[in-house]
Formats: C-alpha cells, structure tokens, sequence
C-alpha cells in the first residue's frame, strides 16, 4: 500500500462503546506511539487517561474549548 494511498483511505471512527481498553494496552500503544515521526524532534507528545468517572467534565471542557476556538480550528483544516 502507498503512503498517500493509507492516509486517503484510513478510516475514521465516529462512533465508540464503553468497553475499558486494558491499562497495559494503553501504556503499550503511548510506548509504540512515541517512536512515530514527528516536526522537528519537539517530542511534542502528551498522553492523558481519562477515566470514566471524569470523562463528561473532560467531555464539557474540550466542547466549550471548541466552540469558543471553532473557527481558529476550521481556518487551520487543509479539507
């Protein structure tokens, strides 16, 4: 598979269930995550748990942190 081809065609996730992802699967994928390539070896990487008993807090925060950076975000998008 070609490289432009991948990332055309990924597919994108609109809908999740709540079934736990194992801690150890989490720990194991931000461990493979840090060796992808990134801008200018910043490391620019930050991994957050969110557990579910604070996930409809987080859920409020980044949705007003949206709206309020809505059109900031949408004049960022290369679509």
């Amino acid at each position: 598979m070609e490289l432009i081809h991948a990332i055309r065609e990924r597919p994108t996730v609109h809908r999740f269930n709540d079934t736990p992802i194992p801690r150890q699967s989490l720990i194991e994928i931000a461990n493979d995550a840090v060796w992808a390539p990134n801008h200018g070896m910043r490391e620019p990487r930050r991994f957050v748990e969110i557990v579910k008993e604070t996930s409809e807090p987080m859920y409020r925060l980044v949705a007003e942190w949206y709206e309020k950076n809505k059109a900031e975000a949408e004049a960022d998008s290369f679509v």
